[in-house]
Formats: C-alpha cells, structure tokens, sequence
C-alpha cells in the first residue's frame, strides 16, 4: 500500500509532463496512423473491384424527390445507381 501512496503522491506533483507527454504521443500516433488508415481503407476498396458510393450521393438520392422510390427500389433489390 505504501508503494502506491509514493506513486500517486510523485504524480500528483508532476502530473503536467506526464499529461504533455500523453497528448504529445496522441497527436502523433494521429498524425502518424490517420493517414495510413486511409491508406489501407483505399486499398482495400481496389482489392474488393466494387464502386464505392459517396456519402453525398446517398444523401442527395435519398432526399430527391424520387427519394422514397429510390429506398422502394432498393428494398426490392433492383436498385440501380438513380443520381
């Protein structure tokens, strides 16, 4: 129990590098991981041969006026690219 006193006692007192030290490695770890997980997200959309769709086409077909048609279709599963 007295080891852990010691511990929390030396933390108290220097918990600001410790607190810069942690969000130093995040940003980084972000900085460094963000982009390569894009990376590997865009690779494995070439490795699959399937379209992928954007956000924004789904958003702007969905809220067209052939909108709910759209969504009918798509339940029907005769769903073809309608933007």
């Amino acid at each position: 129990m007295h080891i852990w006193k010691t511990s929390l006692h030396r933390l108290r007192l220097d918990w600001q590098p410790v607190f810069t030290t942690h969000l130093a490695y995040s940003v980084l770890g972000f900085v460094i991981f963000a982009p390569l997980l894009g990376l590997l997200g865009r690779l494995l959309l070439k490795l699959s041969d399937k379209p992928a769709v954007p956000t924004n086409n789904l958003i702007r077909s969905h809220y067209s006026e052939m909108g709910p048609r759209n969504v009918e279709i798509s339940k029907k599963g005769k769903w073809k690219n309608r933007v």
